[in-house]
Parts: C-alpha cells; structure tokens; sequence
C-alpha cells in the first residue's frame, strides 16, 4: 500500500492545487468584504455575506428556479431513458437494430475520425 500512495502522491497534489486550494480561498473571500479590483483593505465581516443572501429575494428565486429545473429535467430525462431503454429492448421490433445502431453511433464517430486525422497526418 505504501507503493500505492507514493504513486497518488503526485495526483493528489495536483488535485490539491487545482481543485482545493481555490475552493478553500472562494469560502475563505466569503467571510470578508472583498471586491473585485477594490483598492482598499479586505476586512473580516464573518456571516454578513450570507445574511443578505437569506435576506435578498432575487437570491432566493434564483435557487427555487434552478431547483425547479433541476427536478423537472432530471426527472424526465431518467423517464425518457428508461422508456427509451424499454422499447429497444422489446424483442421483435424490426427497429430494434436501426435504434441501437444510431445511439452506438456517436461513440464510434470519434476514434473513426481520430484514426482518419493520424492517417492523413502520416501521408505526409
């Protein structure tokens, strides 16, 4: 196991640099008044920040309507793909081949175009 760590290690730190440490800086601006470009000092203002966005009702309808359309296309898209999913697999439909064709077709596009580009790229 201790192979295994040391070589995540490097993973790990570039996950750590890319991904956590702006996270950490984000909640941490948060907490202060910082602006964008301001010029005068930050200054630490805890909670106020999420305060006014209890308080703001744009805020508040923003997040009911990304809700609203989260729930609404998840939804219809999970009921989309299992009637989907039902019907190619009924056997007996002639169609049946015609669909699981064209929905394989665009996971079969890009290695077919990428091997056509490497081939005109070696003619040379």
């Amino acid at each position: 196991t201790r192979l295994a760590w040391i070589m995540l290690a490097p993973a790990l730190v570039v996950v750590a640099l890319v991904a956590l440490y702006p996270l950490g800086v984000t909640v941490f601006q948060s907490f202060t008044d910082k602006q964008f470009l301001a010029l005068e000092p930050t200054k630490w203002i805890g909670l106020e920040n999420y305060r006014t966005l209890i308080h703001d009702t744009i805020f508040r309808d923003a997040i009911v309507t990304t809700v609203k359309f989260t729930v609404i296309t998840v939804g219809s898209e999970i009921v989309l793909a299992v009637a989907i999913a039902l019907l190619i697999n009924q056997t007996g439909i002639w169609t049946s081949r015609i669909t699981r064709f064209l929905i394989l077709l665009p996971y079969a596009i890009p290695p077919i175009c990428n091997g056509l580009i490497w081939a005109f790229l070696y003619s040379f």
